[in-house]
């Protein structure tokens, strides 16, 4: 069982968001933890999510029949709990210890199992990605991702706010070099050492309706 032990680190980082990605409006939605895999040689972990309630309630999964190993990656947030890395993780985690009441990370031990099955909110946005545009002079597509988590009482109190603007990708991009920019931006290949954890049942998912938040 892999655990999160950088309790020091944690508790002296302040809050950073960062993105991830999807294919549906820009908005907020509430989502639900599927499954979580650890990749411990590279400190990182994969969280996939669907979302819980609304209209899209339980699209990511049917688009794969419910197939947690053929999950979309739209619907998969990498939240790296390296040290440079640990305001965004803490951000992340601070979402959800909001949107469950009554859960704490460090009340688990900081397993990261623990978090399968927790409600959030997910913010889209329109995003570049890596990849050229033939109807727009080439310059990087833009498609609706995953931008960033919340919590719910921040949802359900009107304060998150959506971006107007598309985000732009953070590093240069090369025409020429598309595909090895595609590369960096995608996880193509499976680590060797990765923990499989639980994970939800598509029950789970589409009938339960009861939000934490």
């Amino acid at each position: 069982m892999s655990k999160f032990t950088k309790w020091d680190l944690y508790d002296s980082a302040d809050e950073a968001h960062v993105f991830g990605s999807s294919s549906i409006e820009p908005g907020a939605y509430p989502l639900r933890i599927i499954a979580i895999e650890d990749v411990p040689d590279k400190e990182y972990i994969i969280v996939k999510f669907d979302i819980a309630d609304g209209e899209h309630k339980g699209m990511f999964g049917r688009f794969v029949k419910n197939d947690i190993e053929k999950w979309p990656y739209d619907a998969q947030d990498i939240r790296s709990y390296k040290d440079t890395a640990m305001p965004f993780f803490k951000a992340f985690i601070t979402a959800i210890e909001k949107s469950n009441a009554g859960y704490t990370f460090r009340g688990a031990n900081g397993d990261f199992q623990s978090l399968v099955g927790k409600a959030a909110v997910g913010v889209f946005a329109n995003m570049e990605i890596p990849v050229p545009d033939e109807d727009n002079d080439l310059k990087p597509k833009v498609r609706v991702k995953f931008y960033q988590w919340r919590s719910g009482p921040a949802w359900r109190e009107g304060k998150i706010e959506i971006p107007t603007k598309v985000i732009e990708l953070s590093s240069d991009y090369d025409i020429n070099k598309f595909e090895e920019a595609l590369d960096e931006y995608m996880v193509k290949e499976v680590p060797e050492k990765i923990n499989h954890g639980s994970q939800l049942s598509p029950a789970q998912v589409y009938d339960d309706s009861d939000l934490p938040f």
